[in-house]
């Protein structure tokens, strides 16, 4: 039983599969010859760290939103009491320490990324969460670091500069994508966070307003991205990408509007921020394809 909680507060069982997803790609970004570092102690000691670091976000989280919880998330472990407090404290303790003694393990030129992230998750709840939009924006960079500390991992000597394009252009969706997934997060909170007077977006502004505000910037983000990969020399790299550009913010447009269209359902929010997984997925498949063409 009491396993079962510690599971559910990691939320281990509902982060392994996309996290691990992420992995992989940022993996494959940095060098597509997955056999030449996908059996490395190096890539083994990177994979425990992101998935440590994503964990103890969780716990973190739970531990500093235990009153706002017992609003919006009465099931949660520490909110309904099979975890305690302090319970709480050491599995965070000793996840943030597992990870910091495996991160003294690898080369000192991707410490940058897991120190950052790991000062973020710290940090984020207790001080970024109260401050509107800017706890967004913390959220989704958390995530986004995890490309270039999986990729320059992998990638061999002297080849960042080839990997780079693909690298920051993958970053930008990661970004969108976790940025407005929690946007939609927060829409799910909303009377919670009312309650317990957090300034989120939704609270502010309304979820219809959010909602235009996130569609008007994926179409300015399109665009912008957009016009940056036709000014590439590579047509086989701008086709990709472009292709991959489309399908993408395509499906995440038309699940917002099925948002609206279904007067912001539970079901359709979370749906959306679910199909995030098969985005990845997809970038994986087209990088895939380009490498081997």
């Amino acid at each position: 039983m009491l396993f079962r909680s510690y599971v559910q507060i990691t939320r281990i069982n509902k982060n392994f599969v996309p996290t691990t997803v992420l992995i992989l790609l940022s993996g494959c970004i940095g060098n597509s010859q997955w056999k030449q570092w996908f059996f490395t102690k190096r890539f083994v000691s990177i994979f425990m760290m992101v998935h440590l670091i994503t964990s103890a976000s969780m716990v973190i989280n739970d531990i500093f939103d235990l009153r706002i919880d017992r609003i919006n998330n009465p099931m949660r472990p520490l909110a309904s009491g099979k975890i305690s407090l302090r319970e709480a404290m050491t599995l965070f303790i000793g996840l943030s320490g597992t990870c910091m003694y495996i991160g003294r393990q690898i080369p000192a030129r991707l410490h940058p990324y897991w120190v950052s992230s790991l000062v973020l998750v710290t940090a984020y709840t207790p001080i970024f969460k109260q401050i509107t939009f800017l706890k967004n924006v913390v959220c989704a960079g958390i995530v986004t670091l995890t490309v270039p500390f999986v990729g320059l991992s992998t990638a061999p000597p002297l080849s960042t500069l080839k990997t780079l394009p693909w690298m920051l252009f993958f970053m930008n969706i990661l970004f969108v994508h976790s940025f407005c997934n929690e946007i939609l997060l927060d829409m799910l909170d909303i009377e919670g966070d009312a309650l317990c007077g957090i300034p989120t977006l939704p609270v502010i502004l309304g979820k219809y307003r959010v909602l235009r505000f996130l569609m008007t910037g994926l179409y300015g983000n399109a665009l912008m991205v957009g016009l940056s990969v036709l000014f590439t020399r590579n047509y086989k790299r701008m086709g990709m990408m472009l292709s991959t550009l489309v399908i993408t913010y395509h499906q995440l447009l038309s699940n917002m509007r099925d948002i609206l269209q279904s007067y912001f359902s539970e079901k359709i929010i979370r749906h959306t921020i679910s199909s995030s997984t098969q985005s990845l997925v997809f970038c994986f498949i087209m990088y895939i394809l380009y490498t081997v063409g």
